[in-house]
């Protein structure tokens, strides 16, 4: 029915791609089956899709974070941000805070490895990030799929895709021999600049005119305002009789 979507590129140069799809109601996945079928959030089976296992396995798999690495990038205040590790489930839930709550079936036990680290395989399925396994085998890397069943989770989506560019504070200094340095301007309102961090790769993707966003509808915001009270804009050295007749009137009339 109608989609948009965003290039953005990480600050070490690497574009990704936000994509927001709506479905018309008919098409809108509105039970657990028909979810399952197009999200999953387990690890498939090694024997009868080993390559699609190899992709999740170095591709979808989340942290490690937590007590096994409290250092890591999505933790804060001792917690993942994230929600990692999820819950396990046997079925899938509706909706859970705008999401569906993915099923993630408890597997046989023994050990696994990723990143390094060595996991227990009857709980991974905690740490996968949900994937479409038809995107994941065809492209093989990380696509991160997601249904969305709540306006908080849309509006949410919304602001994510055009949260605009990364952005670095950065400062300036003069440096006379290597020893000494000194700042341009001891105003600290100057000496720190709120810059827009652009890599290598975003600059030549514009230099090149590449597309990096778009969408299937242009919405245009509408003024509201009471009756004849409209905001009305003119020229200076337009003519005081055109300003004030209205818009709407027949000029044949």
């Amino acid at each position: 029915m109608a989609r948009i979507y965003v290039v953005a590129f990480q600050k070490r140069g690497l574009p990704h791609a936000h994509i927001l799809v709506i479905l018309a109601d008919e098409d809108k996945p509105h039970t657990r089956e028909i979810i399952d079928k197009l999200v999953s959030a387990e690890l498939p089976d090694a024997e009868l899709n080993p390559q699609l296992y190899e992709t999740i396995l170095t591709s979808m798999m989340h942290g490690p974070c937590g007590a096994a690495n409290p250092n890591s990038p999505c933790m804060k205040y001792g917690m993942c941000t994230k929600g990692y590790p999820k819950p396990l489930v046997e079925v899938t839930q509706g909706n859970v805070n705008g999401f569906p709550d993915y099923r993630r079936r408890r597997r046989p036990p023994g050990v696994q490895k990723f990143k390094g680290r060595e996991y227990d395989n009857a709980t991974i399925n905690q740490w996968v990030v949900p994937y479409n396994p038809y995107l994941s085998q065809k492209y093989n890397c990380h696509i991160n799929v997601e249904v969305y069943t709540a306006l908080t989770a849309v509006k949410y989506m919304y602001k994510y895709v055009y949260k605009g560019s990364d952005k670095a504070v950065i400062t300036i200094e003069t440096v006379n021999g290597e020893s000494h340095r000194g700042m341009v301007e001891p105003n600290e309102i100057l000496r720190y600049l709120n810059a827009r961090y652009i890599s290598p790769v975003e600059a030549c993707m514009r230099l090149l005119e590449f597309s990096v966003q778009g969408k299937t509808h242009s919405i245009v915001q509408l003024t509201i305002h009471l009756e004849n009270e409209q905001l009305v804009t003119f020229r200076s050295s337009d003519n005081p009789d055109q300003v004030l007749t209205p818009h709407d009137a027949d000029p044949l009339l």
